[in-house]
């Protein structure tokens, strides 16, 4: 077991992936390199930039890391899906529109001009890996913007009374959403 001691030792703070994990990324990479209008985005980018700036509003210091900064700032994502519908409800769910405006703030900050607005390209993770280029603008833009002032606004609030309350102060109800009352409760 020398070997594997002389391993862990050479490679101490690596990260190792199994390789099916590696040739999934490697197809997926691919596969945006091939997109015309992903191609498009990747021409003289930077890629994982780190930004570091003072947040305008509230004088906070933030930092980001976007994944791709050329003629706009581009996030890249990994999906099961790009049906739109679908895509559109896992951007919500994670808040990607959120980690965009932060990004963009920072690129604002910083100077960086740029020429369209802030997009997500994102990849399928199974085979044949298919593409899609979303872009957040309008009503997403406006709607992202306000929560990320919100956010900024409650942290700078914990750091002036370095409080840090949980989201309730007080017990939730749970409540049964529309699909769940279609639920049918045989073999319980």
């Amino acid at each position: 077991m020398d070997w594997w001691r002389a391993w862990n030792e050479a490679t101490a703070g690596a990260e190792t992936i199994e390789l099916e994990d590696q040739s999934q990324a490697q197809a997926m990479a691919d596969a945006v390199r091939r997109d015309p209008i992903a191609a498009e985005f990747l021409k003289d980018a930077r890629t994982e930039l780190t930004m570091i700036w003072n947040d305008p509003r509230t004088g906070i210091l933030c930092k980001g890391r976007a994944d791709i900064l050329g003629r706009a700032l581009c996030d890249a994502k990994g999906t099961v899906s790009i049906d739109k519908w679908r895509f559109d409800r896992e951007c919500a769910r994670n808040q990607y529109f959120g980690q965009l405006v932060h990004y963009s703030t920072g690129a604002s900050q910083l100077g960086l001009k740029l020429e369209s607005p802030p997009c997500i390209i994102a990849c399928e993770i199974g085979p044949a890996h298919d593409v899609g280029v979303f872009e957040l603008s309008g009503d997403y833009l406006e709607l992202a913007r306000d929560d990320y002032d919100a956010l900024m606004d409650r942290l700078a609030e914990c750091l002036a009374s370095n409080r840090w309350p949980g989201r309730y102060s007080a017990i939730q109800s749970l409540t049964v959403p529309n699909y769940g009352t279609e639920v049918e409760f045989e073999n319980v």
